[in-house]
């Protein structure tokens, strides 16, 4: 929403103003799904589901409402952006996620018990000390932080987060002596590197949306994994 806003107004240089919309709107959202999440009476992960939903189905009508009010070379531009694409003139701003990855990365090292203990669940995490709605609040601000991030360079690119972690999974689950969030990062950049390569391998003169192809991938293994956990006689982890 925050892009598509910039393009309307036609904030120049575009390379220059449209990461920054797009990182004020990313962190606008949040804070009102933060917002309504925790002053609902079910303080739980389902409130903070419900209330991104609500947002993204907010935004994403009026995305659609303000498309009607582009020019065609901006309709162009915004539909480039929100399909997902790395390179280009948006290269420049790259040490925004390397920043934010740097400091998430440095967060986990001193919160990976308190993360372990909320793998147990809630109650558990609370009898051993844990603040867990404290700590709750934190990881949604770093995950903000690194998504917004991450969408403000490279533009809508869906399921690197969903599936990096499944592949990680394989070699435990221990924030800490399976190094779970690192091979989390790494598996999520290799999948991205791929998605890039082959998309300008396969569009020829004119580069494929990397996002586009990760989706057309990453939906069908989202399932597989989805139904490989929850199948009777797979262990759950």
């Amino acid at each position: 929403l925050g892009a598509v806003l910039d393009i309307l107004f036609s904030v120049q240089p575009l390379w220059l103003s449209m990461p920054l919309f797009a990182l004020a709107g990313c962190l606008a959202a949040t804070a009102l799904v933060i917002w309504i999440a925790f002053h609902t009476k079910l303080q739980s992960q389902r409130s903070l589901v419900l209330a991104g939903i609500m947002i993204s189905l907010f935004c994403g009508s009026m995305v659609l409402l303000l498309m009607v009010r582009l020019k065609p070379f901006e309709l162009q531009s915004a539909i480039h952006w929100m399909m997902g694409q790395v390179g280009g003139e948006r290269a420049a701003w790259w040490p925004l996620p390397l920043f934010a990855l740097a400091s998430a990365a440095l967060w986990s090292i001193f919160r990976h018990r308190d993360m372990d203990r909320l793998l147990l669940g809630e109650d558990v995490a609370i009898t051993l000390g844990t603040q867990v709605q404290k700590i709750q609040k934190q990881v949604v601000l770093i995950v903000a932080l690194l998504c917004s991030a991450a969408v403000s360079v490279a533009g809508l690119i869906g399921f690197v987060g969903l599936l990096a972690p499944h592949f990680a999974l394989l070699g435990g689950r221990s924030h800490r002596h399976a190094l779970f969030l690192p091979a989390s990062s790494l598996t999520g950049a290799l999948i991205l590197l791929i998605a890039d390569i082959l998309a300008r391998i396969l569009g020829g003169d004119q580069e494929l949306p990397a996002g586009g192809l990760i989706a057309l991938v990453g939906a069908p293994l989202l399932i597989f994994f989805m139904i490989r956990r929850l199948s009777p006689g797979v262990q759950n982890d």
